[in-house]
């Protein structure tokens, strides 16, 4: 369902392995301990944050 403009090794992998196993991976860690010791509205506030970044970063490279 999700398509990826720019695929490294595209041959051997439907998906983009920067996004799915560096980036993804590291910025849910970051969530966690960004978020660990907030109240709800910080860590819904930090929440839109992270997945708009994210969303943007898929969307312009």
């Amino acid at each position: 369902m999700l398509e990826y403009p720019i695929s490294f090794l595209q041959k051997y992998f439907s998906s983009s392995i920067l996004y799915e196993y560096l980036l993804l991976p590291v910025v849910c860690i970051y969530f966690y301990q960004a978020t660990y010791y907030s109240r709800y509205p910080s860590i819904i506030l930090k929440c839109v944050l992270f997945t708009s970044v994210l969303t943007s970063f898929l969307r312009f490279f």
